[in-house]
């Protein structure tokens, strides 16, 4: 441990009387951990799903690519495709 993050604890200590993790910043979830296992459930159920299907047939109120990136945080990307809006957004970015 390097001997600034022990003179930061000191002074932490000294001034709350807590060393516990600060409150960090960042953009609220956008899916409740129950919408997430359904989400997941979902892709194992049919591998040749996609997210854009998976927002239809569980009627969430969340967008193709939030459930895009939960399924590849999951590692459950087997046989799914970005929404089309991405794909024509990447194939306009290469030229395709």
């Amino acid at each position: 441990m390097s001997p600034t993050t022990v003179v930061k604890w000191i002074k932490r200590w000294e001034e709350t009387n807590n060393l516990n993790d600060k409150a960090r910043t960042g953009a609220p979830r956008k899916t409740t951990l129950e919408q997430d296992g359904r989400i997941v459930a979902a892709a194992e159920a049919d591998p040749h799903t996609n997210a854009v299907a998976i927002v239809n047939d569980l009627q969430l109120d969340v967008g193709a690519m939030t459930q895009f990136m939960l399924l590849d945080r999951h590692k459950q990307m087997r046989g799914f495709a970005p929404p089309p809006l991405a794909c024509s957004a990447l194939a306009h970015v290469d030229g395709a």
